[in-house]
This record gives C-alpha cells, structure tokens and sequence, in this order.
C-alpha cells in the first residue's frame, strides 16, 4: 500500500516495537501537559519546585515502559526473533528520551496554566503526530518531497529510529544518528527551562 511498506519482515514486531515507545512519551507529555492545573490548589498552599510535577508523571510512565520492556523481550525471544547485545545500549536511548520528553512536558504544563486548552490541544495533536513519526512504516517509504520534509523536520523521527535501531533492526545507532538526537534532547530543555522558569512566576494568579 502508499501507507504501509510491505518488505518489512516480521512487521508485527517492527509495530509493537514503535508502539510502545510511542505509548510512553505520548502518556508522558499528555499527563505532564495538565500537572498545573490539575494540581493548581496545592500550588497555591505549598512552595515546592514545580518542575516536581512532570518529571514525577515521566518517572511514572517510564516505570510503566520498563515494565512493557520486560514483555517485549519475552515476545522476541518467544518468537525466535531474538535480542541483540546492543540493547546494553537502551539506558542511554532512554535518558536521551526521558530529556526530551522533560523539556516538551515543561513547555506544555507552564503555558497550559495561562491558556488551559492547550492540555486538549496536545491530546488531539497527538493522534496526529504519530501518523508523521515513522512507527507503522520504515522512513523510505514514501517517494515524496513533501512527506521527506515532514519526517525530516519531526524531531521523534530521529528519536525513534534510535530506539528502533537498538530493539529492532538490532543494531547500534549510528553516531549521527545519536548525535542528532542527543541535540535535540539537550535543545528541547533548554528551552523548556527557560519557557517554564520564565512562566512560572505567575502561576498563583493564574491558577
């Protein structure tokens, strides 16, 4: 089909491989996206560093994803497909992760408490993200310019086929490849500690 690229063996397994992944950052930055308000009386009684608030619904989720790790690996050992050495490397994909995902959830729960439809807003940009993250089809795919640039341009292209390189393809991610998104992680944070620290400030009046 124009969406799905038939070669990929044992596609059922490239596809849970995406999935959840995708399920933990997408859980991760929706729930992080509403911390503020949902927890916006307690802001206003204690004083504690904000930020407690989405790295503890990250934490969370990752606990969830290792979880979902363990019964990955029973499947591809069950169907013979196997595990490379190079999942020793997985720690390190996922503090790559984790680092994104923190930076994103920063951004989204800090303007959220100024403008509460963004948490709404995030969810439906969701189910759209994921149609332009190569998890149901290998990034060649398509044979368009347009397509090129939109996976191209998505920061979770990169930060996937890390993760796919490691779990699937079985092999080590290319220093490029980490590198890109190494840069990314550490560009999303930055900015989402400055967004966050400098929105901050008024959160007791606008909660």
């Amino acid at each position: 089909t124009q969406v799905f690229k038939p070669s990929i063996d044992n596609y059922a397994l490239y596809l849970t491989t995406g999935m959840i992944v995708w399920i933990w950052f997408s859980d991760s930055t929706t729930e992080s996206s509403g911390t503020m308000v949902l927890n916006s009386d307690m802001l206003k009684k204690i004083y504690f560093p904000r930020s407690v608030l989405p790295i503890s619904i990250i934490l969370s989720r990752t606990i969830t994803f290792l979880i979902t790790l363990v019964i990955l690996f029973v499947i591809l050992l069950a169907t013979g497909y196997g595990i490379s050495r190079y999942v020793l490397f997985l720690p390190v994909a996922m503090v790559v992760m984790m680092t994104f995902m923190l930076g994103l959830s920063l951004i989204l729960s800090a303007v959220n408490a100024y403008f509460r439809d963004v948490q709404y807003i995030v969810t439906a940009l969701m189910m759209a993200w994921i149609w332009m993250t190569p998890i149901m089809y290998v990034r060649d795919t398509f044979d368009s310019a347009i397509m090129d640039f939109i996976l191209s341009a998505n920061p979770l292209t990169y930060l996937f086929e890390m993760f796919q390189d490691i779990l699937f393809w079985k092999f080590l991610p290319s220093p490029g490849l980490m590198a890109t998104c190494v840069g990314i992680a550490i560009v999303t944070l930055a900015i989402g500690i400055l967004v966050f620290r400098y929105l901050e400030r008024d959160f007791a009046e606008v909660l």
